[in-house]
């Protein structure tokens, strides 16, 4: 089907298993709606239930001009799709100030059947408030990305704010900026498997690899890699020297 996405959940029948694990939690006295903390880069299954005894905290601390990442999650244990708004207050730059990035983690699958919680997508903007989308019987995570570049260094003390389905929930946000400002150009390269010489690799196309490339720089990847074409190994000449086309 070209209109498939590989987001769980895939389809209505993926929606309605889902629902099932929702029910199961209710039975075991887990309430419609939790937001709870996890480490932020460990691998959760899609069965794995929300951990009602770790408070959600966002805490960051980092340089200006670097990026760093916290995160939260939440598991919606009602049988209809949770639509929650969010917004970021009490940091320097007013409510959901620019250099923070709100994500909604999808689950993606794999080839092997597997799901995990990938991609980071932005998540929607209505007007004041991020919506965050939670699936019934699913834990979303949602992840904050931080790059400030002109904040005063010190410790500031905020909340992340959410709101819907006759709830107002507040997650502490602490971000610590040190008095040190991370390079623009590091001197540690830093590149892999991007392959942009290519029309088609791995999802990128002539249509989005110029913002592959402009997400990457950003990042500071400043090494890209090519595919031998770019430097055929079969251009050895005659006279045993070596005789790259490199034009592309």
């Amino acid at each position: 089907d070209p209109g498939f996405r590989d987001i769980a959940p895939l389809n209505p029948l993926h929606e309605q298993i889902f629902k099932i694990q929702g029910q199961v939690w209710r039975s075991v006295g887990l309430p419609l709606l939790s937001v709870w903390q996890n480490g932020l880069w460990d691998p959760l299954e899609p069965i794995h239930a929300p951990d009602t005894t770790s408070r959600a905290a966002v805490q960051v601390h980092m340089r200006l001009n670097e990026y760093r990442a916290g995160a939260f999650y939440i598991s919606n244990a009602s049988d209809q799709q949770v639509t929650l708004r969010l917004q970021v207050d009490g940091l320097p730059g007013g409510i959901n100030p620019s250099y923070i990035s709100v994500h909604e983690v999808a689950w993606t699958g794999t080839s092997g059947g597997h799901c995990f919680p990938a991609a980071l997508p932005l998540a929607e903007r209505e007007r004041e408030s991020f919506l965050v989308h939670a699936p019934s019987g699913m834990s979303r995570q949602v992840w904050f990305t931080f790059h400030p570049k002109d904040i005063p260094p010190g410790d500031y003390e905020g909340r992340i704010v959410l709101s819907g389905e006759k709830k107002r929930i507040e997650v502490p946000l602490s971000l610590k900026i040190y008095p040190f400002t991370f390079p623009t150009q590091p001197t540690l390269h830093l590149g892999g498997w991007d392959y942009t010489d290519t029309d088609a690799y791995s999802g990128m196309t002539p249509q989005n690899r110029d913002k592959l490339i402009a997400h990457l720089r950003e990042h500071f990847v400043d090494s890209p890699w090519a595919t031998s074409s770019v430097m055929p190994y079969e251009s050895v000449g005659v006279d045993g020297d070596y005789h790259p086309d490199t034009s592309r």
